[in-house]
């Protein structure tokens, strides 16, 4: 199911983990490893030409044998292709993504702060907010111990089917975890819902039991639980509980600016990053007017 692995890397300590990270995956499931370089400079004409004018063959050679050199000494392993490209982060990345087919992106957490990735946001953020392929941001060692969230959603569906051929592909232990996120009712002295909440519970654990059943084939030996708080509290929590090595979750759907605003689950699990988080993207919907229009012309 992995067959392209792409690591994004600015040559730090920092990015060598997700290298390492990503050798080890690459390693058990026999995928091929990209290291992918970006140089970030403004992409107008006047910038690019320079740089066509001053990076010859042999300089861009050099530059590719450095970033083979420094995933080495971090992976243990030269990567199979070195990917050295000039533009933004969000626009190389995904081209990268495009033209190698990817099927995981990895990156190093960002080392801002919470609250500095609020107010100016970061490349991995931005990137998580519209992933080209499932995007894992690495905080850790080797995967044993995996969870994933759903929401009944067609994101959430996708990120088990996923889930499901990783954890397979890495050899680790998957659970399923459903977040029951129930108001509280502070000002009131009684129960006012206690029923309608263990009906709730009785539903979401029935439907998590469905949709596992649906998607997973019959002996896929995967626990269901379903948890009641703030998704991003819970699964934090759970994953520090539980030793969980990775949590995978589906993307939201909204765009990096509507994201921003919004907020959602994925975005403040990077910010607390209790574990390596795992972001798969959501499949695009059909052209519903390419379709119209090919059946007109039919």
């Amino acid at each position: 199911m992995i067959e392209h692995v792409i690591v994004a890397t600015d040559l730090s300590e920092n990015a060598g983990k997700a290298a390492k990270w990503a050798a080890d995956v690459c390693a058990k499931t026999k995928a091929e490893s990209i290291a992918a370089h970006v140089i970030e400079i403004g992409f107008n004409s006047w910038l690019k030409a320079r740089y066509d004018d001053a990076v010859d063959d042999e300089k861009r050679a050099a530059a590719i044998e450095n970033v083979a050199a420094w995933y080495e000494s971090n992976a243990g392993t030269r990567p199979d292709q070195v990917d050295l490209r000039v533009n933004t982060c969000f626009n190389a990345l995904t081209e990268a993504a495009a033209e190698y087919h990817a099927d995981l992106l990895v990156m190093a957490p960002t080392g801002k702060s919470a609250i500095a990735q609020l107010v100016v946001g970061s490349r991995v953020q931005e990137i998580a907010s519209r992933p080209p392929c499932p995007l894992a941001i690495v905080a850790g060692g080797p995967v044993s111990k995996i969870t994933v969230a759903v929401d009944f959603s067609q994101g959430s569906e996708q990120a088990l089917k996923w889930a499901y051929d990783f954890a397979n592909g890495v050899g680790a232990e998957l659970r399923v975890i459903h977040v029951a996120d129930l108001p509280d009712l502070p000002a009131f002295d009684e129960d006012l819902f206690g029923d309608s909440f263990n009906a709730f519970y009785q539903e979401a654990e029935t439907a998590l039991g469905a949709m596992i059943a649906r998607i997973l084939p019959a002996d896929h030996g995967v626990v269901g639980v379903v948890i009641s708080g703030h998704a991003e509290d819970v699964l934090a929590a759970d994953a520090q509980r539980n030793n969980i090595d990775a949590i995978i979750v589906g993307q939201t759907g909204h765009d990096s600016v509507i994201g921003d605003i919004l907020g959602s689950v994925p975005r403040s699990l990077i910010s607390r990053q209790p574990c390596t988080i795992i972001v798969v993207p959501t499949p695009p919907k059909p052209d519903t007017q390419t379709s119209t229009d090919a059946g007109a012309e039919a």
